[in-house]
């Protein structure tokens, strides 16, 4: 799986990228990041790229051979990338961003590696962390770090400070935003002074923010100050070297995509501020503004649950065989109703009329049996009716489709039947493989009108 991260530009560049699977940009993508933003290290390629798996060697090879610089990961993935850059030939030097903020083990499970400054998020399913400690532990078993000490002519090490403003969460009251600034500052300071730590000490080449915080208006609960961010990486500079207390901080991160374009405000301000700025603790001319997700666009700005809208071109099955393959652009929402959903849903709606039992009823009463069978028949009728109307309520993504089945539908059919005979399974089978073809052209609908309003305003 690959995925992309903008980086600040002047010029267009035109890239070739040999993969298995071909990637199609949105236009006024480009166009919006090369009006807005600037990059200050212009030895590093303008795209960077984000591999996650384990197979990852070719498609690495591919990128480095065709100018590709910048590489992004985390945790779980650096193992893999690094196993893929010491295959690979590298004739320039690379740039690896990486990230330490949050661990996905049960609470339960997680006692014996507690840390201070443990957050634990809504339902105990992830913990949230960037105190000191911890980010020594993420070091000191890092991959990357081992690989960049071993080679220290090969990459630049970014450590990114993985959404900050989640140290304001707080489990009884969410978070509270009369002093949630000053919590985060102070977290902030903490990890920053340990970062700069770890720069003297040649772990990594530097440091920065990766935040949603940073995209997300000044009234939101998650809002994250980029001046804080400034402020305090000059603090913890001016106590780690008091000599010289010029901060390591040299990059922000944060999300922005064709429809979420406050990010590029963002991004403007704060490279016109430290511009024009001439306190060299901010290092001024070598900061960095990267753009994440700039093909993956958020209802809720990445902040919650709501699943993600695609915002590029993808090959999808539009069959019930799964014989026909088509990229998003080229399939024909009426033709993909006409010869593979309506047959389907009539097929199935028409399985389901329990008619031949009610043709019965007309000479004797109905054993009880037969008679729950016509109300699975109608209940089964009234789910495929429900799910039909559902095409035409422009699901936001084939995610929250495929979430509603998981949660509602199955376990609806589930609860309903004890069992359901071949022919019957295989019929709504065939169905849920339409009418999930029939989503998905639904929701590039979604996608497709929202860019044109876009464009117009």
């Amino acid at each position: 799986m690959m995925l992309l991260l903008f980086r600040t530009v002047k010029q267009p560049v035109t890239l070739t990228v040999r993969a298995s699977t071909p990637v199609f940009f949105l236009p006024k993508v480009n166009t919006l990041i090369q009006k807005k933003l600037v990059r200050a290290n212009t030895t590093n390629s303008r795209l960077g790229i984000r591999l996650v798996g384990s197979d990852i060697l070719p498609i690495t090879d591919a990128l480095i051979s065709n100018g590709i610089t910048l590489f992004d990961s985390f945790g779980s993935n650096e193992e893999a990338l690094c196993q893929a850059l010491e295959a690979s030939i590298i004739e320039t030097r690379i740039t690896v961003l990486s990230r330490v903020g949050y661990r996905t083990n049960d609470k339960q499970q997680s006692q014996q590696l507690a840390f201070p400054n443990d957050v634990w998020l809504k339902d105990n399913e992830a913990c949230h962390n960037i105190g000191p400690e911890y980010i020594q532990h993420c070091l000191t078993n890092s991959p990357l770090v081992k690989l960049k000490q071993q080679n220290p002519s090969l990459m630049d090490l970014v450590f990114m400070v993985h959404n900050p403003e989640t140290q304001g969460y707080d489990e009884e009251e969410e978070f509270v935003v009369s002093r949630r600034r000053d919590t985060i500052r102070d977290r902030l300071r903490q990890s920053f002074i340990a970062l700069e730590e770890a720069c003297l000490s040649n772990q990594i080449s530097s440091y920065g923010v990766c935040s949603n915080g940073l995209s997300l208006q000044e009234s939101h609960a998650l809002y994250l100050n980029w001046n804080d961010v400034l402020d305090v990486a000059s603090e913890a500079a001016a106590i780690v070297v008091p000599n010289n207390g010029s901060s390591k901080l040299r990059a922000f991160q944060l999300p922005a995509n064709l429809f979420e374009t406050h990010g590029l405000v963002v991004a403007e301000q704060i490279h016109n501020y430290i511009s024009n700025n001439n306190n060299t603790q901010y290092y001024s001319n070598n900061i960095d503004i990267y753009v994440s997700r700039p093909l993956t666009c958020y209802a809720d700005q990445g902040v919650g649950s709501v699943p993600p809208i695609r915002c590029l071109d993808y090959e999808m099955d539009i069959t019930v065989d799964g014989q026909k393959m088509l990229w998003t652009h080229l399939v024909p929402e009426g033709v993909l109703q006409s010869q593979y959903y309506h047959p389907a849903l009539n097929a199935a709606m028409s399985h389901f009329d329990a008619e031949a039992i009610l043709e019965v009823q007309k000479e004797r009463p109905l054993t009880v049996e037969e008679r729950e069978t016509v109300q699975g028949c109608r209940l089964l009728q009234q789910l495929i009716y429900d799910l039909d109307t559902s095409i035409s309520k422009n699901t936001k993504s084939f995610q929250e489709y495929e979430d509603d089945l998981r949660t509602k539908v199955i376990p609806l059919i589930h609860n309903a039947f004890e069992e359901l005979d071949e022919t019957s399974a295989n019929v709504l089978q065939n169905f849920f493989k339409a009418h999930g073809a029939a989503i998905r052209v639904s929701c590039l609908v979604v996608v497709y009108t929202l860019y044109i309003i876009y464009t117009i305003l």
